[in-house]
């Protein structure tokens, strides 16, 4: 079928996307082809050379008309509807016989809003070349005539081109929805059915009956329609996405998603992007990560702007540990949006995973202090400089001032971020056992609006470290006399009696409250099985200590533990097979160094044949 000059669309959806653009037409702008100033613009002087071209004859009046078409076209590319209008006018006016520029002509004063003017000019234009029936024109003037309410004009234009032109579908088309819009259903269906018959290869007629009938709430009708256009033309993906549309309104999603796989793995479809975004699209809605990936790479093969699908791919990749290849798509991305704070993020927590430290450093030191990932990215970094000044602090037994003073410059310049700052620091101290320095940094938070009674509960816990037991006991009885029911603080008190071996009794009346507080904490169990094992009650011990273990399996102090009871058990196979366990979560030196002399002593002392 023969297609028109320019792309004919709804008056109205012109309207709509061009109303950001409307301007007043008296606000001229000069362009940039023209050398004079906005005033001689406004005033006569277009008018002049107009009056000039035709004193000159047709030669010099075609000659004018390319000229101010060019820069009316040049100004509607840069958004400038006025001027566009201002020499679209003039340019018509040296040529009225041209339908081509009437049209253009006609488009950029819709964009401006003027769609009287419009019926003025495509009437006297159609009137004057009536010899003439351009259907682009035509089909315009109908567009017009819907917009101004006169439905019954547009009705004429459209019932015309559908017997005499050539333009048929789009005539066909824009009647039937005409005539839907005043809810004459069966007349709009017949009117498909006429341009049916013309040409029954044609895919669009049966698609829009499927339409009306879904307008109506005839769902099986719609169907029926839209699987009839399928057949016609199975390339045809509208009709799969209407499709899918029905079984979503249902919530039969498997129906949905299998009509839109099967349009995508279809060897006959020629443009699957439209059915394949929504595919994937669904697919992430429920969570269908696995299955997704595949489609969701095709997408952004297809389209290598879709960002949003891309960040989304790149965070699959992330759940699937393929780290590489989840940096390789954020970087596709921040080349084309390299503010994108989200990104930037991404990145850094990725390098930061795989222990790259430099580039995470990097990545989050971009993060502006706007941003509201700035405050978390602030302390990974802090947690980063703390790792890197532990490993110095290893190899040089010197501590870090870079690490140092990246803590102390930010707590002091963000006060909202310093108690988690001070932590940082604190902890840093606590690994490397300069246990007074963790101390002193803890105590100097006390005051901070931030400061909760958790990190009361951690000073309590690197004091009893540092030896300075009452201290951390008086500490910890203010907790459970704010919380009478505080289990951590009832837990930590008792096991402290434990681990000092005195009070063994007030011990157990803590530890016995926490566990019924918290019977599922695994850390409380593990206390209860630590009294078990102080008294020498190795069976019930052993009880407590796998309920512990069962809860939390990665701690070195309750595997170590379990070794502990088993060896107090002579199942010395038992003891060596939870020490070596507990040896691979040891991060600390003595840890490691105590681990391994009950190994070996184990190896060196156990019976022959010990219990299974």
């Amino acid at each position: 079928m023969k297609r028109s000059l320019i792309t004919i669309i709804p008056v109205l959806s012109i309207l709509v996307s061009c109303a950001h653009q409307l301007a007043p037409t008296k606000d001229i702008k000069v362009t940039r082809f023209d050398p004079y100033q906005e005033l001689k613009l406004k005033g006569d002087y277009t008018l002049q050379q107009v009056e000039n071209a035709k004193a000159s004859g047709p030669k010099a009046m075609q000659f004018l008309s390319s000229e101010l078409y060019f820069k009316a076209m040049d100004a509607s590319l840069r958004g400038e509807i006025a001027t566009a209008v201002h020499f679209y006018k003039f340019a018509y006016e040296l040529n009225p016989s041209d339908d081509y520029l009437v049209k253009k002509y006609a488009v950029e004063l819709i964009k401006a809003g003027e769609i009287e003017s419009v019926q003025t000019l495509l009437e006297a234009h159609i009137e004057k070349n009536s010899s003439n029936n351009d259907d682009g024109i035509n089909l315009l003037m109908a567009g017009v005539y819907a917009a101004l309410d006169k439905s019954d004009r547009a009705r004429v234009i459209y019932s015309k081109i559908i017997n005499q032109g050539e333009q048929v579908q789009e005539a066909c088309l824009f009647l039937s929805r005409s005539l839907a819009s005043e809810k004459k259903f069966n007349e709009g269906q017949k009117t498909l059915d006429k341009c049916a018959k013309k040409d029954p290869s044609e895919a669009m007629y049966t698609f829009y009956k499927g339409k009306l009938f879904q307008e109506q709430g005839k769902r099986d009708l719609a169907f029926k329609y839209y699987r009839q256009s399928l057949k016609i033309d199975p390339d045809f993906f509208q009709a799969t996405l209407a499709i899918g549309s029905l079984y979503e309104e249902k919530e039969d999603f498997l129906s949905a998603l299998k009509e839109y796989k099967k349009y995508v793995d279809s060897p006959v479809a020629s443009n699957p992007h439209p059915v394949l975004s929504r595919l994937v699209q669904m697919m992430f809605t429920l969570e269908m990560n696995k299955d997704v990936v595949p489609y969701a790479e095709m997408l952004v093969s297809l389209d290598d702007s879709d960002l949003t699908t891309k960040v989304r791919l790149g965070l699959l990749y992330v759940d699937s540990d393929d780290y590489q290849k989840a940096i390789a798509m954020f970087k596709e991305v921040l080349e084309v949006v390299p503010e994108s704070d989200k990104v930037i993020y991404y990145l850094a927590a990725l390098y930061q995973e795989i222990k790259e430290n430099e580039l995470a450093l990097q990545y989050f030191s971009k993060i502006q202090e706007s941003s509201p990932l700035f405050a978390d990215s602030l302390l990974q970094r802090g947690e980063l400089y703390s790792q890197k000044a532990k490993v110095d602090f290893d190899a040089k037994k010197e501590v870090s001032q870079e690490f140092i003073n990246f803590v102390d410059t930010y707590a002091q310049k963000f006060d909202d971020l310093k108690v988690e700052l001070g932590l940082i620091k604190a902890t840093f101290f606590e690994e490397i056992n300069s246990l007074n320095e963790s101390v002193a940094t803890l105590k100097a938070l006390k005051n901070h609006k931030k400061y909760t009674d958790g990190h009361d509960y951690y000073l309590a816990s690197i004091l009893e470290k540092n030896g300075s037991k009452e201290e951390a006991r008086s500490i910890v009885l203010g907790l459970i006399k704010k919380d009478p029911n505080n289990a951590h603080a009832l837990n930590f008190l008792g096991y402290s009696y434990l681990e000092q071996s005195e009070n063994l009794d007030l011990a157990y009346t803590y530890i016995s409250k926490a566990v019924k507080l918290r019977p599922e904490d695994g850390y409380i169990r593990d206390s209860m099985a630590w009294y078990f094992y102080k008294v020498g009650k190795y069976d019930q011990a052993l009880i407590e200590a796998n309920k512990a273990y069962e809860l939390v399996n990665n701690d070195v102090t309750i595997t170590k533990h379990l070794g502990m009871i088993y060896e107090k058990l002579n199942r010395f196979d038992r003891a060596k097979a939870f020490y070596t366990q507990a040896l691979t979560q040891a991060d600390q030196h003595l840890e490691r160094e105590e681990l391994l002399k009950n190994i070996q002593s184990i190896e060196s002392t156990r019976k022959p044949a010990s219990a299974p």
